[in-house]
This record gives C-alpha cells, structure tokens and sequence, in this order.
C-alpha cells in the first residue's frame, strides 16, 4: 500500500479500505480486529487503525467492547431487513428532495454514474460469487450521486451509512 503524507488522506484512505474489506467479507462477523495485525496489514500506524475503527463505531461497521477491542458486528437477518429498509426510505427521500431542487448538471451526472454502472462488470470469470471492486465503487457513486442532491447534509450522511 502506498504512503500518504496528509494524515486527513491517510486516515479516510484506511478507514474507506477498511470499510471495503469489512463489508467484502474479509474478517468474520463476530472477529476481533486487532491494532497491531491491521497496521501490518495496511501499513500503517496503530493511530491511523484506531482513529478509523473509532469513526466504523460510528457508522456501525465495528463494534467496540470495553477492554476486549473492536469487532466486525455480527448481524441477524432482522437487523439486514432493518437497514435495508431505512436505506430505502431514507434514499426515497433523499432522490424526491433532489429531483425538486437539484440543477440540470446534477440529472445528467446521475445519468453518467448510471451509465457507469450499467456498464461496469458485476462479477469476474476469477472470482464469480463476488461483485468486482470496479463494480461495487460504481455502485457507491450511482447511489451518493442520487442522495447529493436532496440538500440536507444529515439524510445524505445517514443515508450513506447505511449502503
């Protein structure tokens, strides 16, 4: 992995990689993310690992037990339905807002990230049971393109949480 200098860049960069790899499946629900095994992993301090398992705490995406560390969550299917459900309505809202306030410029990015995704292999001859890396960051910005727009800096976040 590449060093980055500006420590703002460094830490989103290992929080979304991390983000990634928790929701690609990379530790098991339930498994213990430990300091020292990240930072060799993506070669980084333990400060930048902490600082964005810390933020995943918030987004849900890692659980922090007092004295025993951080954790992938383990999730049952009601709680999948759950979010699944609040990243529907929340993205309903968010797209009706958008399309009454947005700007011409804002339809014609969201055709192109829509094109971009159509576009875009879901699945490779090498790996067929996952969505390609390309795909689910094409994925991702179709979704964020469809929520910018609503104005309301709160639904966007919450809304970008749950996907």
């Amino acid at each position: 992995m590449a060093k980055r200098t500006d420590s703002e860049t460094m830490s989103k960069h290992i929080r979304d990689t991390l983000r990634t790899d928790i929701l690609d499946g990379r530790w098991e629900p339930g498994a213990r993310l430990q300091l020292t095994h990240l930072s060799e992993h993506y070669e980084t301090s333990s400060t930048v690992i902490r600082e964005a398992l810390t933020r995943l705490v918030g987004d849900k995406l890692v659980t922090l037990r007092p004295n025993k560390g951080f954790f992938v969550p383990e999730l049952s299917l009601a709680d999948l339905s759950d979010i699944v459900e609040m990243r529907c309505v929340n993205e309903q809202l968010a797209i009706s807002l958008g399309f009454e306030r947005a700007p011409l410029e804002w339809e014609s990015e969201l055709m192109a990230a829509h094109h971009t995704l159509e576009r875009t292999p879901r699945r490779s001859d090498e790996d067929p049971d996952n969505h390609t890396p390309a795909w689910n960051h094409a994925h991702q910005n179709f979704h964020d393109k469809l929520v910018e727009a609503c104005g309301v800096p709160l639904l966007t976040e919450v809304t970008r949480t749950l996907s």
